[in-house]
């Protein structure tokens, strides 16, 4: 009995969580001027290649 109970709280807490109110607005997407390709580039640059350069010398 109190193992139903605890289902039938934990799905309406479930339902109620993924339920949109209407007061909730979705916010706005502003694009953003950060450069990804310079990210990946220092990344694979600064950390993958020496990493893989290590692991294949040891």
């Amino acid at each position: 009995m109190i193992k139903k109970i605890f289902l039938a709280v934990v799905a309406l807490t479930f339902i109620e969580a993924c339920s949109s109110s209407s007061s909730d607005d979705s916010p706005s997407v502003s694009p953003d001027n950060f450069d990804r390709g310079a990210l990946l580039t220092n990344l694979a640059d600064n950390i993958i290649i020496p990493a893989y350069q290590d692991l294949s010398t040891n």
